[in-house]
């Protein structure tokens, strides 16, 4: 039943609109990360823990993260500091300056936080996040696309770190298969360097979507102004094919005495020529014998 609803149900629509229709909604997860590292002094420690809080709104905002050798709670405190943490300050601490607009998350959290089955998001500990009016969400077991944008955070950040670190021990796809290369014996980083890595990847991850927002925000805007135009045409082609019908209408003819006395004085002294559009709004309405000045002496 759960292959099903993941991999063959049918798709009726975006499924981030289910709990993702605004800003404020964010979603947690941990991997671990496709890199073997060291500690000073050249000693093998293992593969560390990435978990991220992103939001789904935003389509990959991300709020925090936390890079540990070890999961469950410890590393959800690690990520809840870092989320109301300054990140130009922390960045610098890196030798990475940023300005605060390019990641500024130092004075919030989601006010909703959706998370899948795991023990440590399950435990009374993080239960007590609610205290602060947050709302928790577990997914059900096993369909990791209901939170699709955290997963999907995780491969864009990895991935875009591969080329530089393929032969410093990353973990490549055929790891631990026969004849395949010993990627532990290539770890020479450690986990504070590893962590530059990844802040390098997040700004990176943000700098693009940024990127792609702007694009869209332009790309939208160019449409709406199209859109104008073409209304305001349509409407500029209503009014002369009313214009050429009104003119259709019109029996011109010699003007009496009188009723050239009874047009505005500008009418009188010059003619129809110069004051067409004050002569439109005195004449009768379309449908009667409207009058023209052929010549007014």
């Amino acid at each position: 039943m759960k292959k099903y609803q993941r991999d063959y149900r049918p798709l009726l629509g975006d499924r981030m609109q289910d709990f993702a229709n605004h800003v404020g909604i964010g979603e947690i997860d941990a991997t671990i990360c496709d890199i073997h590292l060291v500690d000073d002094y050249g000693n093998y420690l293992g593969r560390p823990i990435l978990t991220i809080l992103s939001d789904s709104f935003s389509n990959g905002f991300v709020y925090g993260y936390s890079l540990t050798l070890e999961g469950g709670t410890y590393s959800l405190r690690n990520l809840l500091l870092n989320c109301l943490t300054d990140k130009v300050g922390w960045c610098r601490r890196f030798g990475i300056f940023i300005e605060q607009e390019e990641w500024d998350t130092a004075d919030f959290l989601p006010g909703t936080i959706v998370s899948d089955m795991g023990g440590e998001y399950q435990s009374y500990t993080f239960s007590q996040i609610t205290e602060l009016g947050i709302t928790l969400i577990n997914l059900p077991p096993l369909r990791p696309e209901l939170k699709s944008i955290v997963e999907r955070s995780f491969q864009l950040i990895q991935t875009s770190m591969k080329p530089a670190l393929f032969d410093y021990g990353f973990v490549d796809k055929d790891y631990g298969k026969r004849l395949a290369k010993d990627s532990r014996k290539e770890a020479v980083l450690t986990l504070r360097e590893y962590e530059k890595c990844v802040i390098y990847g997040l700004d990176s991850f943000e700098y693009k979507r940024r990127k792609q927002q702007e694009l869209e925000t332009a790309v939208s805007e160019k449409k709406a102004a199209v859109e104008n135009l073409e209304d305001r045409q349509k409407e500029l082609t209503d009014q002369n094919k009313k214009l050429e019908e009104r003119n259709r209408q019109v029996k011109t003819r010699i003007m009496t005495e009188e009723e050239v006395k009874a047009l505005p004085k500008a009418a009188r002294e010059h003619g129809y020529e110069a004051c067409i559009g004050m002569l439109f709004d005195w004449m009768e309405p379309p449908g009667n014998t409207a009058h023209f000045i052929k010549h007014a002496s």
